[in-house]
């Protein structure tokens, strides 16, 4: 029996598969719904290991799927192919990274080109919620999956956070179950102090709150933005546990996505937001963290802690790199001489890095053309529902680009679930161009 059982674990694994595959891929509206849900709750749980072949986690499995959906939906004229700016210029920004990865693949290993498969399938989930996403209904779903999801994922993380060390590292460890790191590393500090950092199930609290900082925008766009009713009351709670869980993981960078996804928003039209930011700006003041939460920002705003000072070191090196591979950059590799852990923590240089200025060009052009087309929409008005949609994910685009000057994680491939969401935002921010009067 004991010879049986490890056999057991992978062909249950495959079976399940199977099935979710089955299910998800004769509706494009269904897989991204389910990845979605994956990217929320489970972002790093995996099948069981194959000898011989590489762990595939929920998330490869549901990206690939997502994509042969709708792939498949559009070669059957389900899905219409509508292109758009942003679009196209997602399109040219995937066939450079094509490019820096073959000029680089020499100083690449067989776990570097999964990853980077991993990033293409990331950035393709674009056009799975973009195109995928064929009626009103379906795009609504797609929200409050979203929301219900990072909803989820915020009062997982509040509980953990609230239980001694001991217990919440015997929780996350449980997680190794289901694919999950463990060791002392799953339960996180901040650098140099004894203040723990909330995570949940996102193995990182710098990736949860980038995830929280996303759907904080979208839930309370939801809130504001329908007629009043139990609805509205469900959204702005949410955003309420998100906005504490997001406190909670002391990741400056995702506030400040947050901050300037406020401001936006109130721009587009939800002036009331406005007033909550100096609301939470009391109760951060006033919380029983206070003393943590200004400490961490006063060390960010003087970059006076360790981790603000190896950012000036990683921007240096990044920049050298940069000059010397100025127009597609050092591929996703390893070259000799580098060290295969060192990530700059910018989006933007980390993108210039790899794949050069061109590449940088690309990436930025995308989500500008997408946002320059929200503008021009929201002046001609749209129904109520879709345009509470757009100005959320609009917000929200903005906040992740802030992010990305003082983070990596949507653009660094050991990071597939954050690639996946930035793109997710981005695809959610696109879909109301489309919309149709019968849609």
């Amino acid at each position: 029996m004991t010879e049986v059982i490890p056999w057991l674990a992978p062909v249950v694994g495959a079976v399940a598969a199977v099935l979710w595959a089955r299910w998800a891929f004769p509706s494009p509206h269904r897989a991204v719904v389910s990845v979605i849900g994956v990217i929320c709750v489970l972002p790093a749980a995996a099948f069981p290991s194959i000898k011989g072949l590489p762990q595939l986690t929920l998330l490869d499995v549901g990206l690939a799927v997502a994509t042969a959906s709708w792939v498949w939906s559009a070669l059957r004229g389900r899905t219409r192919w509508n292109p758009t700016a942003g679009g196209v210029a997602v399109v040219a920004f995937l066939g450079l990274l094509m490019v820096a990865f073959v000029q680089g693949l020499g100083s690449t290993v067989p776990e570097q080109q999964l990853a980077f498969g991993r990033l293409v399938l990331g950035v393709l989930f674009f056009f799975s919620v973009s195109h995928g996403l064929q009626t009103r209904r379906a795009l609504q779903e797609a929200v409050v999956m979203t929301v219900a999801g990072s909803w989820l994922a915020a009062c997982l993380a509040i509980a953990l956070y609230l239980l001694p060390s001991e217990a919440n590292h015997r929780f996350l460890e449980g997680l190794g179950w289901v694919g999950y790191p463990v060791g002392d590393s799953v339960v996180r500090f901040v650098a140099d102090t004894g203040v723990r950092r909330a995570t949940g199930a996102a193995i990182d609290p710098n990736l949860l709150g980038g995830l929280l900082a996303l759907s904080l925008p979208l839930a309370l766009s939801q809130g504001f933005g329908l007629r009043p009713g139990l609805q509205r009351i469900l959204f702005l709670m949410s955003a309420g546990t998100i906005a504490i869980a997001l406190l909670l993981t002391f990741s400056r960078a995702a506030w400040i996505g947050a901050f300037v996804s406020m401001i936006v928003l109130g721009f587009v039209g939800y002036r009331r937001i406005w007033w909550g930011i100096p609301v939470a700006v009391v109760a951060a003041a006033a919380g029983p963290w206070r003393e943590n939460i200004w400490q961490r920002l006063q060390s960010g705003v003087l970059w006076s802690d360790r981790a603000s000072l190896m950012r000036i070191e990683e921007y240096r090196e990044a920049m050298a790199r940069v000059a010397q591979n100025p127009v597609l950059g050092i591929g996703f590799g390893t070259p000799p001489g580098m060290d295969p852990l060192l990530r700059v923590s910018s989006t933007y240089l980390l993108v210039a890095e790899q794949s050069g200025l061109v590449g940088l060009i690309a990436f930025l052009a995308a989500p500008s053309l997408i946002l320059w087309a929200s503008a021009q929409q929201i002046r001609r008005g749209q129904p109520k529902d879709t345009a509470a949609i757009r100005a959320g994910a609009a917000a929200a685009l903005c906040g992740a680009l802030a992010i990305g000057l003082f983070d990596h994680y949507f653009f660094n491939y050991g990071f597939p679930q954050t690639i996946a969401l930035f793109w997710l935002i981005a695809g959610l921010a696109a879909w109301p161009l489309r919309l149709r009067p019968d849609g």
